[in-house]
């Protein structure tokens, strides 16, 4: 049974979930996708960047946030 953080929405076993959501401060990405192939756009919720893809969702927090 995985549980969903309803900051960043990483599905997380039970025991590590109560651990990760005391830390995840993250505001989950918004994405949409525009086509059914390809890396999916997300919208930054603090800064409204458009990223495409994941990866680079996730260097995009680190680094401008």
């Amino acid at each position: 049974m995985k549980r969903v953080c309803p900051s960043c929405r990483r599905r997380l076993k039970r025991e590590y979930y109560n651990l990760h959501v005391a830390v995840c401060k993250t505001p989950p990405p918004v994405h949409i996708t525009l086509s059914s192939r390809g890396p999916k756009t997300f919208i930054c919720r603090k800064c409204n960047a458009r990223i495409e893809g994941r990866r680079n969702y996730r260097r995009h927090m680190k680094e401008a946030h």
